[in-house]
């Protein structure tokens, strides 16, 4: 049972390439210290917001969708 919705995959999706090439555009085009920000901005959101969601979030969300919603497990 997947856990999805498609509004949000499809920003979400769009975002993890937008935001490393906004990295790549304030280290290349930007420089100096606004151009800094722009790389640092571009990889946080890459990897907080993307990463986490990809490698915790998602298989928890699959997880509690295979459980029973008043068993003891999913209440745990």
């Amino acid at each position: 049972m997947a856990v999805h919705n498609a509004l949000f995959m499809t920003l979400f999706i769009s975002m993890a390439h937008v935001s490393p090439a906004i990295a790549v555009y304030g280290g290349l085009v930007v420089g100096n210290g606004p151009g800094a920000l722009f790389v640092v901005a571009g990889l946080i959101y890459f990897v907080r917001c993307f990463g986490v969601t990809v490698f915790f979030n998602v298989p928890m969300n699959e997880t509690l969708a295979g459980m029973e919603a008043y068993s003891a497990e999913a209440s745990a």
